[in-house]
């Protein structure tokens, strides 16, 4: 299930002038130690092979970046010379452990990202090299991302994606880079809403090659960026209404009522709809899984290997309590001994059964007061309700010939406040790899 990461040297290689008409693209999917097709270290690699053969430029957009094969890989190209440019979530690159503050001590280009001053959250997990061949999906660049999550990549060398991925990088950059300063003042932070009549990309009829492993013709493919509003959610939902025999969707939150029935019209019209969803996300307010499931589109809950604390895209393993004062900060410490502690962020405020929850920024904090007695347990409470969430490998897939992933949920805020990206891929090539990676997580799932 993990690319080799000689397949993915097939797409950096068309960036050189090979040909791309068979193998252009890779998927890279991730697994959890102990599952069987696990091997976290090839398919970092995979990720990775971009950054090591570039030779002008690596630019880089993401949420999280704590692992040393990753900070090494960005070092070295730094070192041969390569322009390498990196926008990091603003939280998490002040916390404990990450990578962002040391690169730049050592010279490269870092920078935190826009808008974090009003809670928005910098979602992207994006690698460009060289301008040329690019990946991105679900994989946070943590050592816990590639060793214990159910995570996705591609790797694709096609020139439309990458040329959109770039665009948009260098868009960010001007918000966030050296020169915003100087850059105009009123420069929106919203990305390009995509047209609401323009055409779908569609595969074409033939297959395309499969050089092994994850490899396939990427064929066509459109690059949706947020935060752009309803428009970018209404584009997804119109991929979706395209399905004539089936639509799989791996999400780890859906409370989107425009993609709730957009997946409900598809199975009234007599689609195989699949909805897989983690288990925790299931029963919280305004999740739409247990709405759909009464609807008869079946939905079921991903617990592959019966681990509580691997399953898809869980940043954590072990936890920490912190008291300041009248309130209690819940933060999260990456497993392999790491020092490396992450806030957990909010994206709504919430009242979590009987404990109340204060949104801060971005951060959790909970008023305790300093004589109750129960404060420890309390505490314990919330750092319980905090760890079970977590979030799938996202994407979807239509019928036997569309595949969309990346960083987004399919939630309205990610769409109105996130910066978040999608690339739509229409390749039978690729359709094949994603659903056979989706079946093997249902059959390990339970029904909701």
């Amino acid at each position: 299930s993990v690319a080799a990461a000689d397949s993915t040297a097939a797409a950096a290689g068309a960036a050189d002038g090979g040909s791309t008409d068979d193998a252009d693209s890779v998927a890279v999917f991730f697994r959890p130690e102990g599952v069987d097709g696990h091997d976290g270290p090839a398919g970092l690699s995979a990720v990775l092979e971009p950054v090591a053969r570039a030779v002008r430029s690596v630019d880089v957009a993401v949420y999280g970046l704590t692992d040393d094969t990753v900070r090494n890989a960005l070092m070295a190209a730094h070192q041969r010379g390569v322009r390498v440019r990196v926008i990091v979530d603003k939280e998490q690159a002040e916390e404990p452990g990450a990578d962002a503050k040391w690169l730049a001590e050592q010279g490269v280009q870092v920078v935190e990202a826009p808008g974090s001053e009003d809670g928005r959250l910098f979602h992207h997990k994006v690698i460009v090299a060289d301008g040329a061949v690019m990946a991105t999906g679900s994989l946070n660049l943590t050592k816990h991302a590639s060793h214990a999550n159910w995570e996705n990549m591609v790797v694709t060398a096609e020139p439309a994606a990458v040329a959109a991925f770039q665009a948009e990088f260098d868009r960010l950059w001007a918000l966030c880079g050296p020169d915003a300063a100087a850059a105009d003042a009123s420069a929106s932070l919203l990305a390009d809403a995509p047209s609401a009549h323009g055409p779908l990309v569609q595969a074409s009829s033939a297959t395309g090659a499969a050089a092994g492993g994850g490899a396939f013709a990427a064929g066509r493919t459109e690059s949706i960026f947020f935060p752009c509003g309803e428009e970018g959610l209404k584009r997804l939902c119109k991929y979706m209404s395209t399905a004539k025999t089936s639509l799989s969707v791996a999400a780890l939150a859906l409370t989107s009522d425009r993609v709730r029935e957009a997946v409900k019209a598809c199975h009234v019209a007599g689609v195989q709809v699949r909805v897989l969803a983690d288990r925790s996300k299931s029963t919280e307010p305004g999740s739409d899984l247990a709405w759909l499931s009464k609807k008869s589109v079946p939905v079921r809950c991903a617990r592959p290997t019966g681990d509580e604390s691997s399953l898809f895209h869980h940043k954590v393993s072990r936890w920490a309590i912190v008291h300041r004062g009248a309130t209690t900060r819940v933060s999260i410490a990456e497993p392999h001994g790491q020092a490396c502690y992450h806030s957990y962020r909010a994206v709504h405020a919430r009242t979590l059964s009987r404990l109340r929850v204060l949104r801060v920024g971005r951060k959790l904090q909970v008023p305790l007061h300093p004589s109750l007695p129960m404060a420890p347990l309390f505490t314990f409470a919330v750092a319980w309700l905090l760890l079970r969430v977590r979030c799938a490998p996202q994407f979807f897939v239509v019928d036997d010939h569309t595949v969309v992933t990346g960083s987004f949920n399919l939630t309205a805020s990610a769409a109105e406040r996130n910066f978040e990206s999608v690339v739509v891929m229409a390749s039978k090539g690729a359709a094949a790899r994603y659903t056979a990676e989706f079946d093997t997580l249902w059959d390990a799932a339970v029904q909701l």
